[in-house]
């Protein structure tokens, strides 16, 4: 209502889940996040039809968080098509199964966590080298043979940018053609 964004929800029977961090005076934290609720068919077509509605006057798509429990696996591929449809840019950043099936409809962006490439990929990075620097991580066996070429795949199918995040050892960013 203060930036007077115009919005609409599809009510659930349930109550929303809710989703809480703890902070420690060390700086840990601690996420406790509850499951996602039920979305019926009913529920699942009226979230489809207002997205459809308002991703025609949109510049950019971002599609982020874990399905709900009723929505099939691709239910983020379904939303990528119907952006792309009208020509909007979509970012998807998700994990699991929907993120393994939404990059199979080519978003133009995707940002997973190592953890989240690994699981898409099949494969187990070597990111030590980064605990020496950037340099020696980049010109590693690990990233060159494997990480980039891995990279270079998804970008090949036409992702256009990939944006792994590192925790605090930062984020590798690979766009472009080449």
């Amino acid at each position: 209502d203060q930036r007077h964004l115009d919005y609409e929800f599809v009510a659930l029977g349930t109550e929303t889940r809710t989703n809480m961090n703890y902070i420690d005076e060390q700086g840990n934290v601690t996420e406790i996040l509850e499951g996602g609720h039920l979305v019926d068919a009913e529920s699942e077509r009226s979230f489809i039809t207002l997205f459809k509605k308002y991703i025609i006057d949109s510049s950019l798509c971002v599609i982020s968080g874990s399905l709900p429990i009723g929505l099939n696996d691709d239910f983020y591929g379904v939303l990528i098509d119907i952006a792309k449809k009208s020509n909007v840019p979509v970012c998807l950043d998700s994990s699991g199964n929907a993120l393994y099936e939404g990059v199979k409809h080519i978003p133009n962006l995707i940002k997973p966590n190592l953890s989240e490439l690994e699981n898409l990929t099949k494969c187990k990075y070597d990111i030590s080298k980064l605990d020496i620097g950037i340099e020696e991580f980049y010109q590693s066996p690990s990233f060159q043979n494997v990480m980039l070429e891995d990279l270079c795949d998804l970008r090949n199918m036409g992702i256009e940018i990939i944006c792994v995040t590192l925790g605090e050892k930062g984020m590798i960013i690979l766009s472009g053609k080449d």
